[in-house]
Protein backbone atom coordinates (compact mmCIF):
# COMPACT_ATOMS: atom_id res chain seq x y z
CA UNK A 1 0.00 0.00 0.00
CA UNK A 2 2.68 2.20 0.70
CA UNK A 3 4.95 1.77 -2.08
CA UNK A 4 1.44 2.04 -4.14
CA UNK A 5 1.03 5.69 -2.64
CA UNK A 6 4.33 6.32 -3.07
CA UNK A 7 4.31 5.53 -6.80
CA UNK A 8 0.96 7.74 -7.15
CA UNK A 9 2.91 10.41 -5.39
CA UNK A 10 6.20 10.19 -7.65
CA UNK A 11 3.98 9.80 -11.27
CA UNK A 12 2.07 13.38 -10.07
CA UNK A 13 5.14 14.98 -9.07
CA UNK A 14 6.81 14.34 -12.62
CA UNK A 15 3.32 15.00 -14.40
CA UNK A 16 3.22 18.50 -12.60
CA UNK A 17 6.63 18.71 -13.14
CA UNK A 18 6.18 18.20 -17.50
CA UNK A 19 3.10 20.54 -17.20
CA UNK A 20 5.13 23.55 -15.43
CA UNK A 21 7.85 22.92 -18.13
CA UNK A 22 5.23 23.02 -20.77
CA UNK A 23 3.54 25.96 -19.70
CA UNK A 24 6.57 27.80 -19.32
CA UNK A 25 7.95 26.92 -22.88
CA UNK A 26 4.71 28.04 -24.04
CA UNK A 27 4.55 31.48 -22.19
CA UNK A 28 7.89 31.65 -23.54
CA UNK A 29 7.22 31.40 -27.13
CA UNK A 30 4.16 34.02 -26.31
CA UNK A 31 7.03 36.30 -25.19
CA UNK A 32 9.19 35.62 -28.26
CA UNK A 33 6.29 36.00 -30.76
CA UNK A 34 4.92 39.13 -29.02
CA UNK A 35 8.21 40.80 -29.17
CA UNK A 36 9.01 40.76 -32.76
CA UNK A 37 7.66 40.50 -35.85
CA UNK A 38 6.83 36.98 -36.00
CA UNK A 39 4.36 36.32 -39.05
CA UNK A 40 6.14 38.61 -41.24
CA UNK A 41 9.29 36.47 -40.42
CA UNK A 42 6.65 33.26 -41.55
CA UNK A 43 5.37 34.51 -44.97
CA UNK A 44 8.83 36.01 -45.83
CA UNK A 45 10.75 32.90 -44.89
CA UNK A 46 7.93 30.57 -47.07
CA UNK A 47 8.18 32.94 -49.87
CA UNK A 48 12.27 32.95 -49.93
CA UNK A 49 11.86 28.72 -49.86
CA UNK A 50 9.53 29.02 -52.44
CA UNK A 51 12.06 31.52 -54.50
CA UNK A 52 14.55 29.11 -53.73
CA UNK A 53 13.28 26.08 -55.04
CA UNK A 54 11.85 26.83 -58.16
CA UNK A 55 14.92 27.63 -59.91
CA UNK A 56 16.19 24.76 -59.26
CA UNK A 57 13.56 22.82 -60.46
CA UNK A 58 12.19 25.13 -63.52
CA UNK A 59 15.14 23.82 -65.89
CA UNK A 60 12.43 20.88 -66.74
CA UNK A 61 9.75 23.67 -68.29
CA UNK A 62 10.43 25.58 -71.47
CA UNK A 63 10.43 29.01 -70.05
CA UNK A 64 13.29 28.49 -67.85
CA UNK A 65 16.02 30.61 -68.31
CA UNK A 66 19.28 28.72 -67.65
CA UNK A 67 21.59 32.28 -67.34
CA UNK A 68 19.44 33.60 -64.43
CA UNK A 69 19.39 30.35 -62.91
CA UNK A 70 22.04 31.11 -59.92
CA UNK A 71 20.27 34.82 -59.62
CA UNK A 72 17.02 33.52 -58.86
CA UNK A 73 18.57 30.92 -56.07
CA UNK A 74 19.93 33.89 -54.93
CA UNK A 75 17.07 36.58 -54.42
CA UNK A 76 15.68 33.67 -53.19
CA UNK A 77 18.21 33.06 -50.49
CA UNK A 78 18.21 36.59 -49.70
CA UNK A 79 14.80 36.80 -48.84
CA UNK A 80 14.86 34.22 -46.41
CA UNK A 81 17.81 35.28 -45.19
CA UNK A 82 16.41 38.76 -44.16
CA UNK A 83 13.15 36.52 -43.08
CA UNK A 84 15.13 35.40 -40.22
CA UNK A 85 16.73 38.75 -39.89
CA UNK A 86 13.19 40.12 -38.92
CA UNK A 87 12.94 37.49 -35.71
CA UNK A 88 16.73 38.11 -35.01
CA UNK A 89 16.89 42.13 -35.15
CA UNK A 90 13.27 43.32 -35.54
CA UNK A 91 14.70 46.88 -35.44
CA UNK A 92 15.83 47.17 -38.57
CA UNK A 93 12.12 46.12 -39.97
CA UNK A 94 11.79 49.11 -42.27
CA UNK A 95 14.76 48.22 -43.97
CA UNK A 96 14.45 44.77 -43.97
CA UNK A 97 11.11 44.73 -44.95
CA UNK A 98 11.36 47.38 -48.29
CA UNK A 99 14.38 45.15 -49.38
CA UNK A 100 11.96 42.12 -48.83
CA UNK A 101 9.20 43.53 -51.18
CA UNK A 102 11.57 44.79 -54.15
CA UNK A 103 13.71 41.41 -54.30
CA UNK A 104 10.46 39.87 -54.58
CA UNK A 105 9.30 42.14 -57.14
CA UNK A 106 12.86 41.39 -58.83
CA UNK A 107 12.14 37.70 -58.28
CA UNK A 108 9.08 37.73 -61.01
CA UNK A 109 12.55 38.41 -63.27
CA UNK A 110 14.93 35.72 -61.79
CA UNK A 111 12.40 33.43 -60.15
CA UNK A 112 10.21 32.21 -62.99
CA UNK A 113 7.66 34.64 -62.63
CA UNK A 114 8.61 34.95 -58.79
CA UNK A 115 8.07 31.23 -57.89
CA UNK A 116 5.03 31.16 -59.93
CA UNK A 117 3.72 34.03 -58.31
CA UNK A 118 3.25 32.14 -55.29
CA UNK A 119 7.01 33.24 -53.44
CA UNK A 120 6.62 36.29 -55.14
CA UNK A 121 3.19 37.28 -53.33
CA UNK A 122 4.42 35.68 -50.21
CA UNK A 123 7.69 37.37 -49.80
CA UNK A 124 5.49 40.81 -50.25
CA UNK A 125 2.83 39.91 -47.82
CA UNK A 126 5.74 39.26 -45.17
CA UNK A 127 7.57 42.44 -46.32
CA UNK A 128 4.38 44.44 -46.03
CA UNK A 129 3.58 42.72 -42.15
CA UNK A 130 7.17 43.91 -41.51
CA UNK A 131 6.96 47.54 -42.37
CA UNK A 132 3.56 47.51 -40.29
CA UNK A 133 4.20 45.76 -37.70
CA UNK A 134 4.26 47.90 -34.38
CA UNK A 135 6.19 47.08 -30.87
CA UNK A 136 4.58 46.84 -27.43
CA UNK A 137 1.24 47.55 -29.57
CA UNK A 138 -2.12 47.58 -27.43
CA UNK A 139 -3.86 44.26 -26.65
CA UNK A 140 -6.68 43.50 -28.49
CA UNK A 141 -10.35 43.57 -27.61
CA UNK A 142 -9.76 39.42 -27.28
CA UNK A 143 -7.24 39.78 -24.74
CA UNK A 144 -8.40 42.70 -23.53
CA UNK A 145 -11.92 40.12 -22.75
CA UNK A 146 -9.49 37.18 -21.40
CA UNK A 147 -8.33 39.65 -19.14
CA UNK A 148 -11.55 40.91 -18.01
CA UNK A 149 -12.88 37.36 -17.21
CA UNK A 150 -9.42 36.51 -14.92
CA UNK A 151 -9.68 40.24 -13.38
CA UNK A 152 -6.57 41.08 -14.07
CA UNK A 153 -7.67 44.29 -15.84
CA UNK A 154 -7.29 47.45 -14.36
CA UNK A 155 -9.92 50.41 -15.51
CA UNK A 156 -7.22 53.30 -16.43
CA UNK A 157 -7.44 56.67 -15.00
CA UNK A 158 -9.97 55.26 -12.43
CA UNK A 159 -8.26 55.91 -8.68
CA UNK A 160 -10.25 54.31 -6.01
CA UNK A 161 -12.39 56.30 -3.57
CA UNK A 162 -12.00 57.07 -0.13
CA UNK A 163 -14.68 57.01 2.34
CA UNK A 164 -14.34 60.17 4.48
CA UNK A 165 -16.06 62.47 6.94
CA UNK A 166 -17.04 65.82 7.81
CA UNK A 167 -17.16 67.56 11.26
CA UNK A 168 -21.01 68.20 12.21
CA UNK A 169 -21.64 69.20 16.50
CA UNK A 170 -18.08 68.38 17.32
CA UNK A 171 -18.45 64.41 16.13
CA UNK A 172 -17.00 62.63 12.53
CA UNK A 173 -20.36 62.00 10.89
CA UNK A 174 -19.69 59.64 8.33
CA UNK A 175 -20.42 59.96 4.78
CA UNK A 176 -22.64 58.06 2.23
CA UNK A 177 -20.85 56.29 -1.00
CA UNK A 178 -22.10 55.47 -4.04
CA UNK A 179 -20.52 53.52 -6.99
CA UNK A 180 -20.80 54.68 -10.42
CA UNK A 181 -19.20 53.12 -12.97
CA UNK A 182 -16.77 52.04 -10.95
CA UNK A 183 -15.65 55.48 -9.53
CA UNK A 184 -16.98 56.54 -5.96
CA UNK A 185 -18.93 59.39 -5.31
CA UNK A 186 -19.54 60.53 -1.74
CA UNK A 187 -22.18 62.65 -0.33
CA UNK A 188 -22.92 64.99 2.78
CA UNK A 189 -25.86 64.17 4.69
CA UNK A 190 -28.17 67.12 5.09
CA UNK A 191 -28.99 68.13 8.12
CA UNK A 192 -31.59 67.52 10.00
CA UNK A 193 -34.17 70.36 12.04
CA UNK A 194 -33.02 68.70 15.13
CA UNK A 195 -29.29 68.79 14.38
CA UNK A 196 -29.57 72.98 13.94
CA UNK A 197 -28.60 75.19 16.48
CA UNK A 198 -31.72 77.18 18.30
CA UNK A 199 -31.86 80.19 17.14
CA UNK A 200 -32.59 83.33 20.23
CA UNK A 201 -36.24 83.34 21.70
CA UNK A 202 -39.01 85.08 20.22
CA UNK A 203 -39.98 88.38 22.52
Amino acid sequence: MDMTARGDGIASRALHGILHGLTRLRMGFRRFRRTRPFWAGVWTMLGGAVLTYVPGTSIKFVFALGNLLWAGILVGALVLLFGLFLWLQPQFRYILGTLIILLSLFSFVTSDFGGFFIGMLLGMIGGSLAIAWVPNAPPSWRERRRARRRGELAVAGVVPGMVTGVEVTGQLAPRSAETYGGAEVTEVPSESASDRPAGPPAV
